[in-house]
């Protein structure tokens, strides 16, 4: 698989929202035990399935983004 950096990951979700957001690392959170850097390889689906990805990730997030504006911009229920 392309390996994607969980703060590439997410400037790239920010980017694409509507508003301006704060993103806070706290160092508190971190694990000594936790992976640097996890990337699957999508051998062995690929080949009991013959699925290809053809859509980047890139373009992923942008058609999540526009599937789930609806719903964001709907009045939310009364109590």
């Amino acid at each position: 698989g392309v390996g994607t950096a969980v703060h590439e990951l997410v400037a790239a979700v920010t980017a694409l929202a509507p508003a301006p957001v704060a993103v806070r690392h706290d160092p508190a959170l971190a694990r000594g035990v936790d992976v640097p850097r996890v990337v699957g390889d999508p051998t062995r689906l690929r080949a009991a399935t013959e699925y290809l990805p053809r859509v980047p990730l890139a373009e992923s997030l942008r058609r999540a983004r526009d599937a789930a504006a609806p719903a964001a911009a709907a009045p939310s229920p009364p109590p």
